[in-house]
């Protein structure tokens, strides 16, 4: 056999290797493997080196961290102020992971910018700029005016006012600006979403609602009765459909306009989003359509937070998502953080049955001293 033939059949024989071995990957195991990594990391070169490292031998692969947090960069940016000084802390985690073949995902709060019942104080802060950007509720109160007591796990933090246009071109922006600077294996939104019903009543939103129909849209609750009344059940679902498409555009329109320009500047950059699971809760509480986002091709991975320690809501999640979306578009994240690591390794091996996209643990910070991570690359 000539030597040209025998590199010839070589090669076949690789190739069809490695067909096996994607098909078998995607059958029988899990693509990715993650974890949520809070800010608190960044703050040293030691703790950083530390996490990648954890990672590493756990056999981890993708490493979710949040770079930006109550409107402050972990990273170089000439537009927040700046939360750590002397170096530079997503540059550095990504000279470090990629050394250790890791990927890493910035992750990116898109409204949330500080604490409940503090004003900022740094003159570069988005809320000391513009105090007028911030969240209205339906009584409306700004949530600048909101005591510490308040926060909730839907409110915990100061928010931006997703309806508005000048709020909605800053959070694009922000992503933007460390797809442009940084070479990310993936863009991680957070907190892409409304907390709930009761806000999203900024009088510049409701100005708008009220020249559609000739009343308020906090009417649409407080006054709903005589309201029907008036329009007809027609007229009055008419306005809440719209006013409920407002908001839910409002938030679709960042990831969309994100994803594309992402796109353009890196093609291979991973589009991704921690979302709720439930499809009511998502669409029709939190505004947050990420099953048309996945449909619609403009968000590469979907990661809906699963946290519950109970395994038979696990199987109720995966079920109901199964038949909603591609599978393969979701990877599950899971509540190591209240949960036992035996729990945690059966629920694991529950996505991996079900032939998900994978899985992401919330959070390195909160499992760090976890015998966890001693049992992770045995799984």
């Amino acid at each position: 056999m000539s030597k040209n033939k025998i590199l010839k059949r070589i090669g076949q024989f690789l190739l069809a290797f490695l067909s096996l071995l994607l098909i078998s990957t995607s059958i029988d195991g899990t693509s990715i493997q993650g974890i949520w990594v809070v800010k608190s990391t960044l703050q040293s070169k030691q703790s950083i080196l530390e996490m990648v490292e954890k990672a590493a031998e756990a056999g981890l692969d993708q490493l979710f961290v949040q770079v930006n947090m109550s409107g402050y960069a972990y990273y170089k940016s000439e537009r927040l102020p700046l939360a750590v000084s002397g170096f530079d802390p997503l540059a550095y985690l990504l000279e470090k992971a990629h050394q250790r073949g890791l990927k890493v995902h910035a992750w990116i709060n898109a409204f949330t910018v500080g604490s409940l019942g503090s004003t900022p104080s740094n003159p570069k802060h988005v809320l000391y700029q513009h105090p007028d950007w911030a969240l209205v509720d339906i009584d409306g109160v700004s949530v600048l005016e909101y005591s510490k007591g308040k926060a909730s796990e839907a409110l915990p933090a100061l928010y931006l006012e997703p309806g508005l246009k000048e709020v909605q071109d800053w959070v694009v922006e922000n992503y933007l600006e460390v797809v442009r600077n940084y070479a990310v294996d993936g863009i991680h939104f957070d907190f892409i979403r409304y907390p709930g019903r009761s806000f999203g009543f900024h009088p510049q939103v409701g100005q708008v609602f009220f020249e559609q129909f000739g009343f308020w849209p906090e009417d649409l609750v407080k006054d709903w009765s005589s309201l029907k009344a008036k329009l007809g059940r027609e007229g009055f679902l008419k306005a809440t459909r719209w006013f409920d498409d407002y908001r839910r555009a409002s938030i679709s329109s960042i990831v969309q306009r994100v994803y594309l320009k992402t796109k353009e500047l890196q093609p291979s950059c991973i589009v991704s989003a921690a979302v709720f699971p439930q499809y009511a809760d998502a669409f029709e509480q939190k505004f947050q359509d990420w099953f048309s986002w996945l449909n619609e091709g403009y968000l590469d991975w979907a990661l809906p937070m699963v946290y519950d320690a109970e395994d038979y809501i696990l199987d109720l999640r995966l079920n109901d998502l199964a038949g909603r979306v591609d599978k393969k578009k979701v990877a599950i994240g899971l509540g190591p953080y209240q949960d036992s690591c035996e729990g945690t390794l059966n629920k694991i091996a529950k996505v991996k049955k079900a032939e998900f996209l994978g899985y992401v643990l919330f959070s390195y910070d909160a499992i760090r001293d976890s015998k966890l991570w001693l049992l992770l690359n045995k799984e």
